[in-house]
């Protein structure tokens, strides 16, 4: 009888070992599994960027081309599939954009309100524009609780204005496709998008285009690269001057975001 009873004793012993092995077995496998599923995502995330950085890269040398396939600032997508990737470029001319910099508050509330920011708040958050370049006063950030203050500088960069009081991400992302601050202030109407054109002849502020014979482009370089699992997108701001003898010459990387 105690032999049966050690013996029974033995086979559960067993029976628990096996289950806590085939458990252990589970738990390697998935963790094997989660490690290989998170170096492919790295592995397809790092190939989309360097895909997308190429296809900046392309987009510049084909604006600098002086062949007929040379590529315009004319917000056009370039598309391209392989080996199941897609790959989409599109170049934005910038003189067809208000800068922040040179605006008067008026100007700057009324696109504030074609991008859906309703009265009072547009008017306000133009003159909070105006003054960070101006005469803002540190004192007023500081009652709304931020830690920094208006340079009294024009905006060196788009990204800056996210710091100004009363700016918020999304109003910041509607404006950005009608902004610029890589201009002299003067607005190309022949460019600018249908919302900037309407606005501005509606203002009756629209400011006579730079001259036409000038070979200098700003433009804005927005490149996205979906390769399977994984997708990068790119937005570089260069000024492009074809007539510069040397290539490396001929462009500047203003921003890369």
């Amino acid at each position: 009888m105690t032999r049966r009873r050690d013996h029974g004793f033995a086979l559960l012993v067993v029976l628990w070992t096996l289950a806590l092995l085939a458990l252990l077995g589970s738990h390697v496998t998935a963790t094997a599994r989660n490690a290989t599923a998170r170096a492919s995502a790295i592995r397809a995330g790092a190939e989309a960027q360097v895909a997308a950085e190429g296809l900046v890269r392309q987009a510049i040398f084909r604006l600098l081309d002086s062949s007929p396939r040379r590529w315009t600032a004319d917000s056009r997508p370039h598309e391209a599939h392989r080996d199941g990737r897609r790959e989409v470029v599109t170049i934005e001319d910038h003189a067809g954009r208000i800068n922040p910099n040179a605006t008067p508050p008026a100007l700057m509330a009324a696109l504030l309100k074609q991008v859906g920011v309703a009265d009072p708040a547009a008017a306000g958050l133009a003159q909070s524009i105006a003054e960070w370049r101006s005469y803002g006063s540190a004192q007023a950030y500081a009652a709304a609780g931020l830690s920094w203050a208006p340079p009294r500088e024009p905006f060196a960069t788009i990204n800056e204005m996210a710091l100004v009081r009363g700016m918020t991400p999304e109003v910041l992302d509607r404006l950005r496709p009608h902004i610029t601050v890589y201009t002299d202030g003067r607005v190309d109407l022949g460019k600018a998008s249908a919302l900037v054109g309407q606005l501005l002849l509606s203002v009756g502020d629209s400011r006579p285009p730079p001259p036409q014979e000038s070979t200098i482009l700003i433009a804005e370089i927005s490149a996205l690269a979906t390769v399977p699992g994984g997708r990068a997108f790119r937005r570089v701001v260069v000024r492009v001057d074809p007539s510069e003898d040397e290539t490396a010459d001929a462009f500047h990387v203003l921003a890369w975001d």
